[in-house]
């Protein structure tokens, strides 16, 4: 059966592709074989060419924020520190990460939609002993059964706390990254740092 490569992925031979709004929004290419086959791709936002990819990772429930909008962070850089603001039970940083630069608030509903696009693989490089300067705790873990169970619906992140007594939360990426967004949501997520990056 011959392929035909496109934005990185294999499409089967003798497949069409089916226009539709909504999958477009999604980020979603959808191409169709025959009646009961139905192949869906993600449309990459860059054209395999050697570009970056744009990810967001957010950090919050913050007792204090250090940092700007439009700042450039090196790794080692004070971002703020761990706190008890918003939606909050106990003093601990939710950290999570999407696809694309973000400047508005999400939520867990919002990615578990597909509105947003969670990015595990990029997130798990936050969880290290550079974020606090110890070695992190994760007391949520991602995607954890109970928070399912509990709050009927799924944690697209992680809730760490420090081993240490040392709260400050600090860029651990050696890539820069560009504080995209502070956000205040006493209702949800607290105070609230988005920070861009390239990977």
């Amino acid at each position: 059966m011959a392929q035909e490569a496109r934005q990185g992925y294999i499409v089967p031979a003798k497949c069409r592709r089916v226009e539709s709004e909504k999958h477009s929004a999604r980020g979603l290419e959808v191409w169709r074989r025959s009646v009961d086959r139905v192949c869906v791709l993600q449309t990459l936002p860059w054209d395999c060419g050697g570009d970056q990819m744009k990810y967001t990772v957010r950090y919050a429930h913050l007792a204090q924020v250090f940092v700007k909008v439009g700042q450039a962070l090196k790794e080692g850089d004070l971002i703020g520190i761990m706190g008890n603001t918003g939606q909050s039970y106990g003093a601990h940083l939710h950290i999570d990460c999407v696809r694309g630069r973000q400047t508005k608030k999400y939520t867990l509903a919002e990615i578990e939609s597909g509105k947003y696009i969670s990015e595990p693989k990029q997130l798990n490089f936050f969880i290290d002993e550079k974020l606090f300067g110890s070695k992190p705790v994760v007391t949520t873990p991602y995607c954890d059964y109970d928070y399912q169970r509990l709050f009927h619906k799924l944690h697209f992140g992680y809730d760490v706390i420090p081993s240490s007594a040392d709260w400050h939360i600090r860029w651990n990426r050696s890539k820069i990254g560009i504080v995209s967004a502070i956000l205040d949501d006493p209702a949800g997520y607290g105070n609230c740092v988005y920070v861009t990056f390239e990977a």
